[in-house]
């Protein structure tokens, strides 16, 4: 749940598929999209970063961050309020204390996982969290992409998407098609 959660602002600002397609042309698939990701992280990223970040994968991004130099003051993030269920509102503060706490919690021997560049580019491409933050950045061009209202935002976008796939009728669909999934 983490990864779909992280507002990573060194990712929303590395890959943004906007400036890919400026740059590489329009994708013509999905496999097209994650190569030109790829190249852009290659390029930007050290091999030696890569390899510090693959040695704990399940918190590579929150390690990216602070690497970057990008890391959001967590203290500093308020929760959402929520008009809706206690449970959602609370989800926030859930979240937000779960980001915190990843960054004081022990490195995680990796295990059998894509390559480190792979995992970074579906968080770029594919979190909920990430997508938002890149566009409110976008809304509010004045605030960092760190900043922590902004971060707040985009961990309320992905709270959201979460409810709406947790939802019977989205869980179905996902049931009975997987491999559409996958696609």
């Amino acid at each position: 749940m983490l990864p779909m959660l992280y507002p990573s602002a060194t990712l929303a600002a590395l890959i943004d598929p906007v400036e890919l397609e400026a740059r590489f042309g329009r994708a013509d698939s999905s496999r097209d999209l994650r190569e030109h990701a790829r190249r852009v992280l290659s390029e930007a990223l050290e091999p030696a970063l890569l390899s510090r970040l693959a040695e704990d994968r399940r918190l590579a991004v929150l390690h990216l961050d602070r690497e970057s130099g990008r890391d959001t003051d967590w203290r500093q993030v308020t929760a959402l309020e929520s008009d809706g269920e206690q449970d959602e509102s609370n989800a926030s503060v859930r979240a937000i204390k779960a980001i915190s706490d990843a960054f004081r919690a022990e490195a995680a021997p990796g295990h059998a996982e894509p390559d480190i560049v792979d995992l970074i580019v579906d968080h770029a491409l594919g979190s909920p969290a990430i997508c938002a933050l890149r566009t409110l950045g976008r809304f509010a061009p004045e605030l960092s992409l760190d900043d922590p209202d902004l971060s707040a935002a985009a961990i309320g976008v992905a709270l959201g998407f979460r409810s709406l796939f947790n939802q019977p009728r989205a869980a179905h669909c996902s049931m009975r098609h997987p491999q559409q999934l996958l696609a």
